[in-house]
């Protein structure tokens, strides 16, 4: 899922793409819409202050022993993508591009 229409049609496109249709669903929505089961790796592509407002859900998302697995900020903003309700850190950097 994704709340932005563009991501959304190229994921349905790539998907296509590479025969992962009908297995792939991808809608449109956000993180607050969306009723998902927790799961044993969790991954989020999106802001350093996006990943910090919803470290929690993500969290939750994320089966007792699972991994969440972010992306999408500058190695200069590690420090801050922390959850913003415990303060922990919710990255570290595990490869430079």
């Amino acid at each position: 899922f994704d709340n932005d229409a563009d991501s959304v049609a190229a994921a349905r496109d790539n998907s296509r793409l590479n025969g992962l249709v009908p297995e792939l669903v991808v809608v449109q929505a956000g993180l607050d819409a969306v009723d998902l089961a927790p799961a044993d790796i969790v991954t989020a592509n999106l802001t350093a202050s996006i990943l910090a407002s919803n470290a929690k859900t993500l969290r939750q998302l994320a089966r007792a022993g699972g991994r969440v697995i972010v992306s999408g900020f500058t190695t200069n903003q590690v420090a801050g993508v922390r959850d913003s309700e415990t303060g922990r850190f919710l990255a570290r950097v595990l490869r430079e591009r």
